[in-house]
């Protein structure tokens, strides 16, 4: 495979370090790197991969979102390095498909934002955090720290007055969803909700830079401030105590489907199984690790990452899988519940 030698600068916003001294989390104004990228496209050739790219410098983080939003809105996907092949299935199975240009990558280490930059996605650094080499676990203390930094990026977006569609890269669109939540133009919070607990779920939500988006990402941000769970928690926390201040449209679970509903309700094992015409996303959780996520994308056919010449090497008959979890241990996670129960 040819090798890619990039260099990149770029830059971001915050100066502020006392503000996320708990979270371990140090700082730089501009960065300089070389990498070598071992990630391609299933279609990509090798002219493809091997071409260098003229990638935009910023000076802050809100520069950036100013340069890349289309009508006043961002689409943000927040990620780590360990996550790096899931933010590339994201751009090249939505984002790229149905030209949603208005994207924008966000990293916590300058290794992931070096792999997408090789793609033509749109990214940057937000911050240097200590953990974001290790993967992490849904409610674990490392998950909920990477998994907080995702509202003081919207809270940031929301102060320089753009509307903000938050992205998990574990989800991937069958439908452009944009036109579609850009319907709902009298509301301040539209979001994915978990149709079992009735709950909002952090994963997939457009928040709105009006007065009570602006309120409810505040609140937000103070309450992570001052304890250690997951975002999702402080999200919803945030919403029951705002109460009707705050005007919310709650997507539908068969339109927006969670992973357990799709995949596991729906019996789709393999690709082609039950197509769902209707669906406008999936958002593959309810599974344990980054490992069985990736490999329930590929039986699905939803998996577009070439790493190791996965799909070109024309020899390969075999699907590979991976899993550092012990299923069987399950009081690792801090309770008795089944796999498919974990977000």
């Amino acid at each position: 495979m040819s090798i890619l030698l990039l260099l990149i600068s770029v830059g971001y916003l915050y100066s502020n370090v006392n503000e996320y001294s708990h979270f371990n989390i140090s700082f730089n104004k501009h960065f300089s790197i070389y990498h070598q990228t071992n990630f391609r496209h299933k279609e990509d050739t090798d002219e493809d991969i091997t071409r260098t790219a003229d990638y935009k410098t910023f000076d802050s983080f809100i520069d950036a979102v100013q340069y890349y939003a289309v009508n006043n809105t961002i689409v943000v996907a927040s990620f780590d390095i360990t996550y790096v092949s899931m933010a590339l299935n994201l751009f090249l199975t939505s984002f790229r498909k149905f030209n949603i240009n208005n994207h924008l990558f966000v990293a916590s280490d300058h290794l992931g934002c070096a792999e997408l930059l090789s793609h033509d996605a749109h990214c940057i650094q937000y911050m240097n955090l200590s953990i974001s080499k290790s993967p992490s676990y849904f409610y674990e203390p490392d998950y909920n720290i990477k998994a907080c930094i995702k509202p003081k990026i919207v809270l940031d977006c929301l102060k320089a007055g753009f509307d903000v569609l938050l992205v998990d890269v574990d989800i991937i669109f069958l439908k452009n969803p944009l036109p579609f939540i850009s319907n709902y133009s009298d509301c301040d919070f539209i979001t994915q909700i978990d149709p079992y607990f009735g709950d909002i779920n952090s994963g997939f939500y457009l928040v709105k830079a009006s007065s009570s988006g602006l309120e409810l990402f505040t609140k937000i941000v103070e309450m992570i401030n001052g304890t250690s769970k997951g975002d999702q928690e402080y999200v919803n926390d945030a919403l029951h105590e705002l109460g009707e201040s705050i005007k919310i449209q709650r997507l539908s679970p068969e339109l927006y489907q969670l992973g357990s509903v799709f995949f596991t309700e729906g019996n789709r094992a393999f690709a082609g199984d039950n197509p769902c015409t209707d669906c406008i996303i999936v958002h593959n959780n309810y599974i344990v690790s980054l490992e069985a996520k990736i490999y329930r994308f590929k039986e699905y056919g939803m998996w577009s990452v070439d790493i190791g010449d996965y799909y070109s090497d024309k020899t390969r008959k075999y699907i590979k899988y991976g899993n550092p979890i012990d299923f069987g241990a399950r009081e690792e996670f801090g309770c008795n519940n089944t796999m498919e129960e974990f977000l």
